[in-house]
């Protein structure tokens, strides 16, 4: 066999009446350079699809023609093959978007082509291959039953060499082979995975009389007219132990079940099933089922019956699209369109079952859309506003499994909108107290946590079911989850003493339960708080601890992690509760490392520096990204812009630092005067604040009443004001001095 010759050319798909016909080659070979033809056949569906100027031309008469040569450029693949399927690849355009996909071309003799006006859809006809005689429906059951009662596989192919072949009808075929199939199963299965051939005294001609009598099997059923049963036969296949000699009957099927689907023979659930089906079966066997494009090539029984796409079915759209891979972004926008019409119609339970196709076990997105050498995640934003309206219009219907589903597919795809922020606040504020599943309360802080959204009823409803509950039934990551989302929102409840007592409770309950990464967690936003955990640092800072956080962790940037995490909470207590804790107790880092700070504000420092100076004159010392010495090498301690009243400040500064801080920690607050003679600037970027932009992360707060307590004043500066002052400078000038003077800089 040669190989594949791939070409590029144009094609014309021509309707040509029947009183032509005999002159066709002459005709084409009048065109100037001669035009060659290979008659394929198409059905009507697949034309229409293309149906555009130039591209699909019909004649009612014939002379002379000009054909309008704008067409859409396609691959064309010949391969030297007898089998009834040839391959051509297509240039699909939507909008500003092409792209090349596989398509299944059904071929025919020339002189079968054209016989009518209209594109004919010829291909084998089924009576010539119907081989076996119509039985009643009660016929076929007994019989079916009767090959149930086998109890091996042997048994079932000498019974079917003795049955005439024309009383196996498909319905039967396919009940043969589905038993024939479970019984190797169970054979392998008992037998430590040996071949069930290994039983008989001939193994070699028990597996020539199997691939026989399951191809004859496979024939009878290719010939039915009902495509669940071929379903049913590619369901079956799912089950098969792969056996020398099976790839050819498994490709017949396959070929069938494809050509049926490209003459629309195939409803549009019954596409999805066959994809979805094909696709298990590539899963389970590691490799594509008959051609690496076969999946792919299925997209036009989709496009095909696209008008039955409606409310209750597109869930079935969106769980095909993992299994493509050429054609995925092209049935993508097909949902995406339909979802855009429809989702004032479609119920919850469809819309959790969308976003379940959205995620995976590792909470990311399963849906990857390839176009070239480009790979994008995900649906667009257009799609999950759809759903988010639809969620808000019908959140009185939301069950808790199903909000779940969906708040889970929304953070794994990153979205997150006003309508969806008002249904959850609809939700939690309705029903918060009637959840009954704690898993629902820890994914809705966790995505509030990660989107910022500071609302009152969601963290206040998720405190009263806290407190009400006693945290039964919570595992120490669902409490991880609340707690910290409390912490990083910088929200006290309003049952903020039951609530902390329960929060302290289970904490002592089951304190060894917990991850060393989770009670860190924890600890840490309740420091955020201001709620020390004072009665925890003893277990904290053990040896029997610190070695369980170095053994639990084995990844090293995650552990360097931890370690920063746990010094911010040595350093944190210390600071603020310095009289009734003896630390810090962890050692000073003397190691060299680096810290990441966020670009935007390296930009906005280095610019905000000249202004500064500009605005304070010559008697003031102005330097930027100063670290705090005596503190714990985090960008939790590094002042943006570090402001001081004396020139000669910048010659002393890290000794005069050192000293300061030194003594704030190891004096206490209360015996240090207050006389502040710096002022830190701190730059806010938008990710710092909730987010209606209204309040500081709980991380933020910490942070300025740690450089308050150690003596300084803190002018906090929002980097989106900043950004847009760059352009006004008295403006700007204004709103310098006015920051400065609130935060007690007095030298102005």
């Amino acid at each position: 066999m040669t190989s594949p010759v791939a070409t590029r050319t144009n094609i014309i798909i021509i309707k040509i009446p029947s009183t032509i016909k005999g002159n066709l080659h002459k005709i084409f070979q009048t065109f100037t350079p001669p035009l060659f033809f290979s008659p394929v056949r198409l059905s009507p569906n697949v034309v229409s699809q293309y149906r555009g100027p130039g591209l699909v031309r019909s004649f009612s008469s014939w002379g002379p023609v000009k054909l309008d040569m704008k067409l859409r450029s396609v691959v064309v693949r010949h391969h030297s093959s007898d089998r009834e399927l040839g391959e051509t690849s297509t240039m699909h355009q939507e909008g500003g978007e092409i792209q090349e996909v596989p398509l299944a071309v059904l071929k025919t003799k020339s002189s079968d082509c054209f016989e009518t006006e209209e594109v004919l859809d010829l291909g084998n006809g089924k009576a010539d291959r119907k081989n076996y005689i119509d039985l009643d429906a009660r016929e076929e059951a007994a019989f079916v039953e009767g090959f149930n009662n086998f109890n091996s596989p042997q048994q079932i192919l000498k019974m079917l060499e003795t049955v005439p072949t024309q009383e196996v009808t498909p319905f039967v075929s396919l009940g043969i082979l589905k038993k024939l199939f479970q019984l190797e199963n169970n054979f392998v299965y008992r037998n430590d995975g040996l071949p069930w051939t290994v039983s008989s005294e001939n193994g070699v001609m028990d597996t020539f009389t199997r691939t026989a009598i399951v191809n004859r099997l496979v024939d009878t059923i290719q010939s039915t007219d009902d495509p669940t049963i071929l379903l049913g036969a590619l369901d079956a296949f799912k089950c098969e132990i792969p056996i020398e000699n099976s790839s050819g009957y498994r490709d017949k099927l396959l070929e069938e079940i494809l050509r049926r689907v490209t003459k629309g023979q195939f409803q549009l659930t019954q596409v999805c099933e066959a994809i979805i089906t094909l696709g298990k079966i590539e899963r389970d066997t590691g490799k594509p089922p008959l051609q690496s494009s076969l999946i792919d090539k299925l997209w036009i029984g989709i496009f095909e019956k696209s008008e039955d796409i409606n409310e209750n079915n597109i869930t079935l759209i969106f769980q095909v699209l993992p299994h493509f891979k050429k054609s995925q972004r092209l049935v993508l926008n097909l949902a995406e369109r339909k979802i855009l019409t429809l989702w004032w119609k479609i119920e919850t339970e469809v819309v959790a079952k969308i976003c379940e196709t959205l995620i995976t076990t590792d909470k990311t997105s399963s849906i990857v859309v390839k176009s070239g050498t480009e790979v994008g995640v995900g649906v667009s934003n257009r799609v999950l506003s759809a759903l988010s309206r639809c969620i808000n219009l019908n959140i009185h219907h939301v069950t808790e499994a199903q909000l779940y589903t969906i708040v889970k597919a929304f953070q794994a795809q990153n979205f997150c909108d006003t309508t969806f922020v008002k249904a959850l606040n609809k939700y939690m504020k309705a029903r918060g107290l009637k959840i009954t599943d704690p898993k629902v309360v820890a994914a809705v802080l966790v995505f509030s946590k990660k989107f910022h959204i500071r609302s009152e009823s969601i963290l206040e409803a998720a405190a009263e079911f806290l407190v009400l509950h006693k945290a039964a039934n919570i595992t120490p990551p669902d409490l991880t989850s609340i707690v910290t989302a409390f912490g990083h929102l910088d929200f006290q409840p309003s049952n903020g003493v039951r609530f902390w007592q329960t929060v302290e409770t289970y904490l002592d309950d089951k304190f060894i339960q917990f991850s060393p990464k989770d009670i860190i967690d924890v600890l840490l936003s309740c420091c955020y708080l201001s709620k020390f955990p004072l009665n925890f640092a003893d277990r904290v800072f053990s040896p029997y601890f610190l070695d369980r956080v170095h053994t639990c962790e084995q990844d090293y940037n995650h552990l360097q992690l931890l370690r920063s995490k746990l010094k911010l909470l040595d350093i944190s207590i210390s600071i603020e509760c310095s009289s009734k804790y003896g630390g810090p107790m962890l050692p000073r880092d003397f190691t060299s490392r680096s810290v990441f700070i966020d670009g935007r504000i390296l930009r906005m420092g280095n610019w905000l520096e000249e202004v500064v100076k500009e605005v304070l004159g010559v008697r003031c010392s102005v330097e930027k990204f100063i670290v705090l010495p005596n503190l714990p090498l985090n960008a939790f301690y590094i002042a943006d812009i570090l402001v001081a009243n004396v020139r000669r400040f910048e010659s002393e500064r890290y000794n005069y630092l050192k000293n300061r801080i030194a003594s704030r920690l190891n004096s206490g607050l209360h015996s240090v005067n207050n006389d502040r003679e710096l002022t830190i600037i701190l730059i806010h970027v938008p990710e710092h604040y909730s987010r209606d932009g209204q309040h500081l992360t709980g991380s933020e707060v910490m942070r300025l009443r740690h450089l308050k307590s150690l003596g300084f004043n803190v002018a906090s500066f929002d980097y989106t004001k900043l950004s847009e002052l760059k352009v006004h400078p008295s403006a700007l000038r204004e709103y310098l001095k006015e920051k400065l003077v609130e935060a007690g800089y007095r030298s102005l």
